[in-house]
């Protein structure tokens, strides 16, 4: 059963397995970026935000500081070897290239621009994890090493949804088991057909229709209520994963 589900049904939280190492993908191919990138990392217990090109990186990387940047080569506004020497000088960030440009010439450029690694295309994700982790060990880096970020969260029993600038949102029935489903999955897959289920099981009368609409509402609600987007991704035949 997903955690977040499991912990409405006992009232005990959700066991927490996060790395509080954050990471920035990189990736112009949304399908690639929302579908499997985002989620596998995310799975994996890391803090990710992903964005399709350079302009949004810089913004993000001025926001908030990151630990490793997952760099795609080809972005649609900045050629990709101007962008690890601009990570360079902008971030103490590891910068791990994941490039549909094989060539060993290509390799050589990369890593002498800066890059930490440089991965191509297609790469499986326990393989690309398996890289994270090691250059993050071995970089030492850790933006939450000396304070953990504050978190979207829910509290007064799951019944309203603390966003991490600290506003509360009041929930209803049906949303508190959206958001225990998507804040225990820790980043993880919630399928569609789990949250359906569950609602089904505690709000009379719900339709397996109605889920698309919900989630809608809550979007809206939430940014109205924050000013924040509710960091959801929804994932074509199979749910959604959020990153809390």
């Amino acid at each position: 059963m997903n955690p977040g589900l499991e912990s409405l049904r006992t009232g005990q939280p959700a066991r927490e397995q996060r790395h509080w190492h954050r990471i920035l993908v990189v990736e112009d191919n949304e399908s690639l970026r929302r579908e499997v990138l985002l989620p596998a990392i995310a799975g994996a217990g890391y803090s990710c935000t992903a964005v399709g090109s350079a302009l949004e990186m810089y913004r993000n990387l001025a926001a908030r500081p990151y630990d490793l940047v997952l760099l795609d080569m080809g972005l649609p506004d900045e050629d990709g070897f101007v962008s690890i020497q601009h990570l360079r000088t902008l971030t103490r960030a590891a910068v791990v290239v994941l490039s549909g440009m094989d060539t060993d010439a290509d390799r050589v450029r990369g890593l002498g621009n800066g890059a930490d690694a440089y991965l191509c295309k297609p790469i499986e994700p326990e393989v690309l994890l398996a890289w994270i982790r090691s250059i993050l060990r071995r970089t030492g880096t850790a933006t939450a090493d000396v304070a953990a970020p504050q978190r979207w969260r829910l509290v007064d029993g799951g019944w309203r949804l603390l966003a991490p600038e600290g506003v509360a949102v009041a929930l209803s029935a049906a949303e508190r088991i959206l958001m225990g489903a998507f804040l225990g999955a820790r980043g993880a897959q919630v399928k569609r057909d789990d949250l359906v289920s569950a609602l089904a099981a505690e709000v009379p009368g719900f339709a397996a229709s109605r889920l698309e609409m919900l989630v809608h509402r809550l979007r809206r609600k939430v940014q109205r209520a924050t000013g924040a987007n509710l960091p959801l991704v929804a994932i074509r035949g199979i749910g959604y994963a959020f990153d809390p």
